[in-house]
């Protein structure tokens, strides 16, 4: 038994405000990416990541960094305002073979219980870890740097963030990105969920015209001829790095016709989302939470 695994637990935010179509998308977004994200992090997970209550998803995970930055994409994904989560470090001493992450039990899950219901209780942090001792404040006040970040982007940042994401994910090595055909198809599958409602995908659900489909079925072309390019931390770890290694060389030119935006525009977007400075954060996190792994 090993007692370094990370559970985590996430509930939507505001769930009993959304209504009908609304709320039909946010399940259907949260349940699309939850498919997506199982299979890129395969590798990272202990027990998979499912719906447990209602609107609450939870899975297990073999280190807290796998978990924040399993949690780092979802929100990337569903967007700000829409998340809080609880992560806990500790045991998993109920092991039930082949059966769902709601089935398993240990202290894990139980700190990461007590983490969220702390999560919704705050008013500054939406992700709040526990079972780290001492330490468990100054690392939720870790995770929440780059999560702040996220959080303040306008939707048309947040857009261009998630798919940046979506194309160029920041995971830990090489060994951690599993990807697919048939992860290839729930990415292509996200990407045009978001375009067939405006906006973050979540806060408008007015449905496109004729023209507007067009236009969309054109860049969801151009979206699925591009190359999944994931962006190691290591490499944003790297002394004197350059934009390269950020991931973002090039973005620009590569979502323009995806956003259905001039080169200037998306770079612009780019800049002003600091999305930059969010993955420099997002890396440093990790290494931060490596360390405590020794």
């Amino acid at each position: 038994m090993r007692d370094c695994y990370a559970a985590l637990l996430v509930d939507l935010r505001h769930s009993r405000k959304y209504k009908g179509q609304e709320r039909e998308l946010l399940q259907c977004m949260l349940g699309q990416a939850v498919s997506y994200l199982n299979m890129v992090f395969a590798s990272a997970i202990a027990s998979p990541v499912v719906f447990s209550a209602g609107d609450e998803v939870q899975g297990l995970f073999n280190t807290p960094f796998d978990a924040f930055l399993y949690y780092r994409a979802l929100l990337l994904i569903l967007g700000r305002d829409t998340l809080r989560g609880g992560m806990g470090v500790g045991a998993w001493e109920t092991v039930v073979q082949g059966a769902p992450s709601t089935a398993q039990d240990g202290s894990a899950y139980h700190y990461a219980r007590a983490a969220l219901e702390e999560a919704k209780r705050s008013r500054t942090y939406q992700l709040v870890i526990q079972g780290l001792g001492n330490i468990d404040s100054r690392a939720t006040t870790l995770l929440g740097y780059p999560l702040s970040i996220i959080e303040a982007r306008t939707s048309e940042q947040s857009c261009i963030a998630f798919w940046a994401e979506l194309l160029r994910p920041v995971i830990i090595n090489e060994h951690h990105a599993v990807y697919g055909l048939e992860a290839g198809r729930l990415r292509d599958e996200l990407f045009e969920l978001s375009l067939r409602y405006r906006g973050e995908g979540v806060a408008e659900t007015e449905k496109m015209s004729n023209e507007d489909e067009r236009d969309c079925d054109l860049r969801c072309a151009a979206f699925s001829t591009a190359l999944f390019e994931p962006v190691f931390v290591r490499d944003l770890l790297l002394p004197g790095r350059n934009r390269d290694t950020r991931g973002l060389a090039g973005l620009g030119t590569l979502l323009a016709p995806i956003a259905g935006k001039s080169r200037q525009s998306v770079d612009k977007s780019i800049a002003r989302a600091h999305l930059a400075q969010e993955r420099d954060a997002t890396a440093l996190v990790v290494d931060f939470l490596m360390r405590l792994e020794g």
